[in-house]
């Protein structure tokens, strides 16, 4: 059984081979671009196709797993990534026994990066590779089949850069770091996802085995976008929706069989493990803890000029796409409709861009793509086939300008990062056989971070914490992992009131408490520090847990800068028995 699809390809190039006629039809530098357009437009050979690829991507790979470790300017951040990782394998249940509205995604290829590289910062290196890995797989499985050669190779190439990059995507700025993670992650799954529902497969026929496969990669997508972030489903459910009315009757298939296969592996997922209640509610907390949010017109007008650039290109694709002279049979008040779906693209990763600040808005790109190639189709059927390609060069170029840039900017990072931490950091554990010493914080912030998690380190070994269970309120608990001992369930995954959490839907504190074997109160003076953007936090745990704390708790360590609890004998156990 086969689907009927559109036209066969034209302009199968081979660039291996000798190319004639250099000067045989007008100038020389008319023949030259004509060249580099077949070359551009062409379709090689599958050993080039998957070898380019192959070979870039385990040098990369090589290249990051040979790092002496990671680097960054915020170990609080990415404690988060990695505590959520060794709390699942720890066997904590994502949304019952840990709280937070980033989905069990997340926890899980964290977990394995831990399972697969042992609790350290290299997790983070191997959870990248494993989700970069997937929509590399995925995306050049897509393109294959729907693209020209090399733009596939250069999509598939920024994809799978973007995920394993130690790019800073939280900010307006490139910064090595590895903040964000799950952003990256997000950006990547929905531009592949997008490729699959809204490029159709450029051959005259498709079989039933590549749309069987098409369909489970594409649910395979949605159902890690499901379980990733809210914001991100939300976008791609928009570009679900809207898909009927800009595809062809065999993407229709494809998007209503692969809709089918997400919602059945969901549906088992919930079935095996049960979360999505829990799931929901967890989300439902996050939201209710930005409900008060103002409006942030800094981050408004921010992100509209960081986008204005992905803009600018799109209104050239555009006018290139009206000038060409290709009437399109479907429109709606005189617009294409390739045109709308790439504005409603453009919105919807504004919107993403406005909860997930990012100086690389991941799906902006796209929507100049999508133009291109439904530009390309059209002048397939172009009888002046050396102009046509003229034309759909200059459009490329827009194209390759913004993937181009990810490829040559993500390269640069990773080549920087492999060399940086020995010289440009200090490891933020002082003891050689620490989870942390592969983590590296810059050198002017030593003294906040090295000190006192080298201290810390010392103290709870000496405390008899490992393997005990061990809370700490602050922005993010990194001590389990350093212990190796399981995390206390009921807890939120990271601390910040207002932002992760707010007073509804957050477990009690008698819940949480119970399940605690150490206690640890930073002593920073955050009440006196009104720039804090933990004060509110502060406050949360001064009214909610020290009540508790400071009754049914004695104090085992105590200096300048925190305190270390343990229940009372005796009265604990009472007294969670009681609430408990």
């Amino acid at each position: 059984m086969t689907i009927q699809n559109s036209s066969a390809d034209k302009n199968q190039f081979d660039p291996l081979a000798v190319e004639e006629g250099l000067g045989g039809s007008g100038d020389r530098a008319t023949a030259m671009l004509s060249n580099i357009a077949k070359f551009i437009l062409g379709q090689w050979s599958t050993k080039l196709f998957s070898g380019s690829l192959l070979i870039i991507m385990s040098l990369v790979s090589i290249l990051l797993l040979l790092a002496k470790g990671i680097y960054t300017t915020s170990p609080g951040d990415i404690f988060i990534p990695l505590h959520y990782g060794w709390s699942l394998l720890q066997g904590l249940a994502p949304h019952q026994d840990i709280h937070t509205a980033l989905g069990a995604f997340v926890g899980v290829v964290n977990g394995l990066g831990h399972w697969l590289a042992g609790p350290s910062g290299h997790a983070l290196i191997v959870a990248n590779l494993i989700v970069g890995l997937f929509t590399a797989a995925c995306m050049a499985w897509a393109t294959r089949t729907r693209l020209p050669s090399f733009m596939g190779v250069v999509l598939t190439l920024s994809i799978f850069l973007l995920c394993i990059s130690p790019r800073f995507l939280d900010g307006y700025y490139v910064e090595i770091d590895y903040i964000g993670q799950y952003n990256k992650h997000g950006w990547a799954l929905l531009c592949t996802l997008l490729t699959f529902i809204y490029i159709p497969a450029r051959s005259n026929s498709v079989s039933t085995a590549q749309l069987l496969v098409d369909a489970l990669l594409a649910a395979l997508l949605i159902t890690a976008l499901f379980f990733l972030k809210v914001s991100y489903i939300l976008v791609a459910g928009l570009m679900i929706i809207l898909g009927p009315f800009f595809i062809e009757s065999a993407q229709r298939r494809l998007l209503a069989l692969a809709l089918f296969l997400a919602v059945l592996f969901i549906g088992l997922i919930n079935y095996k493990w049960g979360i999505i209640e829990n799931y929901a509610l967890d989300v439902q907390m996050g939201l209710h803890s930005h409900s008060h949010d103002r409006v942030r017109f800094d981050v408004l007008f921010g992100q509209l000029l960081l986008l204005a650039g992905k803009g600018v290109l799109l209104v050239t694709m555009a006018l290139l796409y009206l000038s060409s002279n290709i009437r399109d049979s479907r429109h709606f008040i005189g617009i294409p409709h390739p045109l709308i779906l790439a504005i409603i693209v453009l919105v919807g990763g504004f919107g993403i861009a406005l909860g997930n600040l990012s100086w690389w808005n991941g799906i902006a790109p796209m929507s100049v793509l999508l133009v291109w190639e439904m530009w390309r189709r059209k002048e397939e059927a172009s009888i002046n086939v050396e102009q046509s390609n003229l034309r759909l060069l200059a459009g490329a170029a827009l194209v390759l300008l913004l993937f181009g840039s990810v490829i040559m900017d993500s390269l640069a990072l990773v080549l920087h990062h492999f060399k940086a931490p020995p010289q440009r950091a200090v490891a933020l554990s002082v003891r050689q056989d620490s989870p942390f010493r592969d983590i590296f914080v810059a050198k002017h912030f030593e003294d906040d971070y090295q000190k006192y998690f080298g201290y810390m380190e010392k103290r709870l070994e000496e405390l008899g914490a490992r393997g005990k269970r061990i809370l700490n309120l602050d922005y993010v608990n990194p001590y389990p992992m350093l212990m190796s001992s399981p995390p206390p369930k009921k807890a939120m995954l990271w601390w910040k009131f207002q932002a992760a959490f707010s007073g509804e839907g957050v477990e009690s504190p008698a819940a949480v408490l119970c399940q605690t074997d150490f206690v640890i109160v930073p002593e920073a003076d955050y009440e006196h520090d009104r720039r804090s953007s933990m004060l509110a936090t502060r406050i949360f745990f001064k009214e909610r847990y020290m009540p508790i704390i400071n009754k049914k708790f004695q104090i085992v360590e105590e200096n300048s800068e925190v305190k270390v609890y343990v229940p009372k004998d005796g009265e604990w156990s009472v007294f969670c028995a009681k609430h408990i």
